[in-house]
């Protein structure tokens, strides 16, 4: 379907017609996001948030317990959609952002091809003839100007990836929250003939989830404000510390107050409670954090190939690390941008350990050593180079051997199998791959290998 057709569809509104014009031109790997996916649904049509509240005309709302859980449902979703207008809005201007700055990078890429770099060389130096330049090297003011419009389109482009990480964390649990609401609402009619009717408990756990993530304030938005950006809608400072996370969830534990299982919402309630106080104490440090970064992803330096895990990345992850372990916004993309290690699964045995493949292990096994800083720390006194090395011992050598191993066992007596020799071999390899790039790991011995090749992990893969 051709943009204009998407544009002239019948019954469409202009509103319409100009949301669906936004989400197409969205780059690909925004559009795909579930969240994008969930918030276009629910920008085009209200009612295809994930809750469907309005056709209620069969559930008996003189029941006080239906009738106040209705109630709050149809807050909630009041309150969500002012922020969804505020995340619908974000989008389209992060993508817009990464798809200029993808689109000008190209095009620089383009102008320094051979083919093009040197005509265009002329052709400056012929404008350049009667300015004040007409003596300068027209090649070499061309280089630069590339260079220059290269790192500011970077730059533009870091950021929009950042923006976006930002983004996703402070959708999804409201997309996740919705869901969970609509589930249970959906029980509510199927089971309210019973006589021993109850308001299902999953109703009350999805609006506590949603009240804790409207309980929290935007770092996106402080970013985007802060570089010159300015919103209509959505996200007023007012709508962001609590009403929904206050007075409809003690309204809504009201009508759970006669339950049989008095229990099972008073733990959803003091795990509710926890989390909103981990917001109160998170927002001083987040917004600490932010100004010591001045915008800049302090883990821009550290991903999967990139600089080696080293003492600073150790200092950074640790003053990143919130109240009861949580994760900061930093944290937690920089964790989830890692590429995930296949060193826990099966096939990982059943891979071939060619050489062509050591570069992408050698990805991994540095993913998996920065990964582990997230929850280990050096003993006192131990050297950083032991650390590191523990930590690839653990996280890659043990988990790979027992996996072949077990991969081994599950083997016929007349099929292939990894031997003691390769498992070392595909070691070495990774090792000196590693420690190309700055590391200085020690690869397993035989001994070590044979080992557990024998142990395992317990079980036949």
């Amino acid at each position: 379907m051709t943009m204009l057709e998407k544009l002239t569809l019948e019954k469409g509104t202009v509103g319409t017609c100009l949301q669906d014009l936004s989400a197409a031109t969205l780059p690909k790997e925004f559009a795909q996001h579930p969240s994008a996916q969930w918030l276009l649904a629910l920008q085009r049509s209200p009612s295809r948030s994930g809750l469907n509240l309005h056709d209620t005309t069969s559930l008996h709302f003189d029941e006080p317990k239906i009738a106040l859980a209705g109630m709050i449902c149809r807050e909630a979703m009041a309150r969500l959609h002012p922020r969804a207008q505020f995340y619908f809005a974000a989008l389209t201007h992060i993508g817009r952002m990464y798809a200029v700055s993808e689109f000008a990078l190209s095009r620089i890429n383009l102008l320094e091809a051979e083919r093009n770099f040197k005509p265009s060389a002329e052709g400056l130096g012929e404008r350049l003839k009667s300015s004040k330049l007409a003596n300068a090297d027209p090649a070499a003011l061309l280089k630069r100007a590339c260079a220059a419009a290269r790192e500011a389109q970077r730059d533009q482009n870091r950021i929009a990836k950042q923006w976006f990480g930002f983004w996703t964390q402070e959708v999804d649990p409201l997309r996740e929250a919705t869901h969970l609401i609509e589930v249970a609402w959906s029980g509510i009619q199927d089971n309210l003939k019973s006589e021993s009717f109850e308001l299902p408990y999953a109703l009350l756990r999805a609006i506590l989830v949603l009240s804790s993530a409207m309980s929290r304030s935007s770092l996106l938005r402080r970013e985007m404000e802060l570089s010159g950006i300015r919103f209509k809608n959505g996200l007023e400072e007012g709508d962001i510390h609590g009403p929904l996370g206050n007075s409809l969830a003690l309204l809504f534990l009201a009508a759970f107050a006669k339950q049989r299982h008095p229990e099972f919402w008073y733990y959803e309630w003091h795990h509710f409670w926890r989390e909103m106080v981990a917001h109160e104490y998170e927002r001083p440090i987040i917004e600490r954090l932010r100004k010591k970064y001045e915008g800049e992803d302090p883990f821009a330096a550290y991903g999967a190939g990139g600089k080696v895990a080293d003492t600073h990345l150790l200092a950074v992850i640790q003053e990143n690390i919130l109240w009861g372990n949580r994760s900061s916004p930093w944290l937690d993309i920089w964790e989830r941008a890692l590429p995930s290690t296949p060193f826990g699964h099966d096939w990982v045995a059943a891979a071939d350990f060619g050489t062509d493949q050591d570069m992408a292990w050698a990805d991994h096994a540095d993913a998996s050593i920065k990964r582990a800083m997230i929850h280990r720390r050096p003993s006192p006194g131990q050297p950083w180079e032991r650390f590191i090395q523990q930590c690839f011992d653990d996280e890659c050598v043990t988990v790979i051997g027992r996996k072949v191993g077990d991969w081994n066992r599950s083997r016929e007596p007349a099929d292939h199998r990894h031997s003691t020799s390769d498992v070392l071999a595909f070691f070495v390899r990774v090792v000196q791959s590693l420690n190309l790039r700055g590391y200085q790991l020690q690869p397993p011995d035989a001994e070590t290998i044979q080992a557990l090749l024998s142990a395992g992990s317990g079980s036949a893969s």
